[in-house]
């Protein structure tokens, strides 16, 4: 595939006085737990998630978010989870995946993600050569492909709650002690690959290499990261490395990150929440185009969007190209922008500036339509395979 480059100019403000941060070798104590921490002291009361609940959308600041993690922290440990310690978190994307991620990390053990929709052969393969001990699942169905000897804790049985009032006689002290116990160096997390290729394979992450990659993302692209109104839906599944850096990333820098409900819902999400940047595999952009050339598919209407489509490529490949755009194409591009492209821009919401797309190479001719359409997209990959 050829390779697309394009420029950023940005649309709003950035937050000039976040500094994204250089990870030496010196220092020891950084660790992925630090991201949060840094985030609170930083912005405390910004809002920090957005998710569906109980047939409203929620808004938790950063100090809540952090607030709850202590919480699901001390019955962690209560419950015997120790440092060092491999626990799973199996379940869709959704808030509450973050949070058990932050909790583990909060009491020196290791969050392994696996795949909800892995077979009970590839879960119990995994909990054999991680050591896991303890899971944090989504449901019972997901809990019946887990080994019989794992404590669990079903997320949709309200076990967090139990956990949080488990863990009351834990101290907000011993929680701020053993947060710091790993860094630097230490695994941070063990992602495994999908099985694509033989049997599942663990990449050991380290605290250093997690916050190097973040912190290098909100310094290499703050147009998208550190702008004050950042916003992104996440619907990929966090078990997929791409989809959990860009998540530590949003926290490293000023996002807000929306959890999608389902894909289901995944258009009514995005009117809801309204995010400025968005992470998608090829099959969603193909879906969108799809959707709007079919709805162009006769006479006129097909005619306008299949001018409109070459358009969009031609005036992004000038554009990448570094050559100037001529005037005839520059009015077309505004006409087809009228009549065109802010439709494509309403599909995701009204609002996404920047998209990433992962899992998958994206056909370069749908990266220059969208590119063209006013939504620039970057290819991410996470190379676990």
């Amino acid at each position: 595939m050829t390779e697309t480059k394009i420029k950023i100019k940005p649309k709003t403000k950035l937050k000039t006085k976040i500094k994204a941060k250089t990870i030496a070798k010196t220092e020891t104590k950084i660790n992925t737990f630090s991201i949060l921490l840094e985030r609170v002291k930083r912005d405390p009361e910004g809002s920090l998630f957005e998710y569906y609940a109980n047939g409203l959308w929620k808004t938790v600041s950063a100090a809540q978010f952090l607030d709850e993690v202590k919480t699901l922290a001390k019955g962690l440990i209560a419950k015997g989870v120790n440092v060092g310690d491999s626990v799973a978190i199996i379940s869709r994307t959704r808030y509450e995946w973050s949070l058990f991620d932050f909790a583990i990390w909060a009491v020196g053990a290791l969050p392994v993600p696996v795949y909800e929709t892995d077979s009970a052969e590839q879960i119990k393969y995994i909990f054999k050569n991680a050591e896991i001990k303890y899971a944090a699942v989504e449901n019972d169905e997901i809990a019946g492909r887990c080994p019989a000897n794992a404590q669990k804790w079903i997320i949709e049985k309200n076990d967090i709650a139990a956990l949080g009032v488990f863990g009351e006689g834990v101290s907000d002290l011993e929680v701020d002690e053993r947060s710091m116990l790993r860094f630097g160096d230490d695994i941070a997390t063990i992602v495994y690959t999908s099985g694509s290729t033989a049997v599942p394979k663990g990449v050991e992450l380290s605290h250093r290499v997690l916050c190097a990659c973040v912190y290098n993302g909100c310094q290499g692209v703050p147009e998208i990261l550190l702008r004050e109104d950042a916003k992104v839906l996440m619907f990929l599944p966090l078990a997929h490395v791409l989809a959990r850096y860009l998540a530590l990333a949003g926290i490293a820098g000023t996002t807000t990150i929306g959890m999608a409900r389902s894909i289901k819902t995944l258009l009514d999400d995005l009117r809801q929440v309204k995010p400025t940047y968005l992470l998608a595999v090829p099959r969603i952009f193909e879906k969108v185009y799809n959707a709007s050339s079919h709805r162009a598919a006769k006479g006129l209407k097909a005619k306008i969007f299949s001018q409109s489509a070459a358009t969009a490529r031609e005036f992004s490949q000038l554009q990448a190209q570094g050559k100037a755009v001529p005037l005839s194409l520059k009015a077309k591009h505004r006409l087809f922008d009228k009549l065109v492209y802010s439709q494509i821009r309403a599909v995701l919401g009204n609002n996404v500036e920047y998209c990433v797309s992962g899992g998958a190479p994206l056909d370069a001719e749908l990266v220059h339509f969208f590119t063209g359409a006013g939504v620039p997209v970057f290819e991410g990959y996470g190379m676990t395979e």
